[in-house]
């Protein structure tokens, strides 16, 4: 009896660890997925306050055109 006990909680113990290691293989392909999206984001912003930088400029040389001598 106890012996069939003893298999039976190895079993379980067994699977629980395949488990952990299936979980901890997904938080890791997250956490990866996760710096990919903040890397995305940071260059995003980055990006678009190049992009309002330029615009101003633009904008500030069309309103006073630059005399040709």
């Amino acid at each position: 009896m106890h012996q069939i006990r003893l298999a039976t909680l190895e079993k379980t113990v067994a699977e629980q660890e395949a488990a952990l290691a299936r979980l901890a293989q997904q938080l890791e392909s997250v956490f990866k997925q996760t710096q990919e999206l903040a890397v995305k984001a940071i260059e995003g912003s980055s990006h678009q306050a190049s992009f309002q930088a330029l615009r101003e400029i633009t904008l500030e040389q069309a309103k006073n055109p630059a005399k040709v001598k």
